[in-house]
């Protein structure tokens, strides 16, 4: 786990390859950035630093930037970056699966799209259900974006027509008349969750 401190700067020196730092920093594991100046940088490098007794030891060149060496004058700080962000997601670590179409059951044509981004799962598009296949499942999302318990929404069509959504644990999505029950198109842009 990445450790965070606020308003830490302080200068340094570091040749490149170099592997040990003396910083003013508590015991723990920190991602640095290292800039060759306080107020106008035009390079820099991230590094992370797990701290014993105030003696960094580095692992170098992060999130796609070069092992440099870095003079008298230069600084290291702890701020945030982009990689530090993407692993804030819940679940991904900072993951996108993207828009995938959501593995349909035999005999459904088409169905919802999903995409985990950051472990929450969101649902898009439409089915058109029948009567026939009410209580049998239309699609079954894989494992890793499936809910952790079964979940269910209401849904009520032209103020007459009652349906629950129905998006089970083992991925299962199923669709239940409750009111007057007919062939119907069923849209999913609505549903999210968090993937369990």
């Amino acid at each position: 786990m990445t450790d965070y401190v606020n308003n830490y700067l302080e200068e340094t020196s570091l040749a490149a390859g170099a592997t040990s730092l003396t910083l003013a920093l508590p015991d723990g594991e920190f991602l640095l950035t290292l800039a060759d100046s306080k107020t106008e940088a035009t390079r820099w490098e991230i590094v992370n630093a797990v701290v014993a007794s105030g003696v960094a030891t580095l692992t170098r060149a992060q999130e796609g930037t070069t092992d440099q060496t870095w003079p008298i004058g230069s600084v290291i700080y702890c701020s945030l970056t982009a990689g530090a962000i993407a692993g804030f997601g819940g679940g991904g670590g900072g993951s996108d699966t993207g828009w995938l179409t959501v593995p349909l059951e035999t005999g459904v044509d088409y169905g919802p799209e999903y995409r985990n981004l950051n472990g929450v799962v969101y649902l898009r598009g439409y089915v058109y259900a029948y009567q026939s296949g009410f209580g049998s499942p239309i699609a079954t999302l894989p494992e890793g974006s499936r809910p952790s318990n079964t979940m269910w929404l209401d849904i009520t069509i032209n103020g007459t027509r009652r349906y629950r959504i129905y998006v089970g644990d083992d991925g299962g999505i199923f669709i239940s008349p409750q009111l007057n029950g007919q062939d119907d198109y069923f849209g999913f842009d609505f549903i999210s969750f968090p993937a369990g």
